[in-house]
């Protein structure tokens, strides 16, 4: 099945949705960058741990 089409004021085609072939590509796209991006955040998180357990000791 494919995008349905209009025209617009000027005549030019339309299509309002991508095909069910297209929807799932940008899907899989933002899910791989989530997943990246929460990856970056633990491996800052973790670090920070680290840095603070280093500063406690030098403290304590």
């Amino acid at each position: 099945m494919s995008r349905s089409k209009f025209t617009d004021f000027h005549g030019q085609i339309v299509t309002d949705m991508p095909g069910p072939e297209n929807q799932n590509k940008g899907k899989e796209a933002k899910s791989a960058r989530l997943e990246e991006a929460r990856q970056v955040l633990e491996e800052y998180a973790a670090e920070l741990r680290e840095l603070l357990r280093k500063l406690r000791g030098k403290f304590h």
